[in-house]
């Protein structure tokens, strides 16, 4: 099956036409992504992992959630709860670096709450 899966591979790469490579297969348009010029290990891969870099980029994010009738939200498959003044509105999510968690407040509500996750966890939203 091995063998099998590298052809598709490489016909998807060097012949099949890409929209985003204005028609172009991917390796012509960009050859230099034939390679990464290191091999990989997991060894290295977890010496390359930098945390600040994925925290910097989460902080740029936001996620928006509906909150139930109930003053509920999911977020990763958690339940959060939330006082009811926050029953159908859109809150926003965004990540703290300082803190590495979430941060949530509607526009019209001004602060941030505490939300308490399922399994009595609290998390600041």
């Amino acid at each position: 099956m091995q063998p099998a899966l590298d052809a598709r591979r490489e016909f998807l790469n060097t012949e099949y036409p890409s929209r985003t490579w204005q028609g172009r297969p991917p390796l012509t348009a960009c050859p230099q992504a034939q390679h990464s010029l290191r091999s990989y290990t997991p060894e290295t891969e977890i010496a390359l992992l930098d945390l600040s870099r994925i925290y910097a980029y989460l902080a740029r994010q936001h996620w928006f959630r509906q909150v139930s009738q109930q003053g509920q939200f999911s977020l990763e498959g958690y339940l959060y709860y939330l006082e009811a003044t926050w029953a159908r509105q859109t809150i926003e999510l965004t990540f703290v670096i300082q803190t590495l968690k979430n941060l949530s407040a509607p526009p019209r509500m001004g602060n941030a709450r505490t939300a308490y996750r399922h399994k009595d966890c609290a998390s600041r939203i």
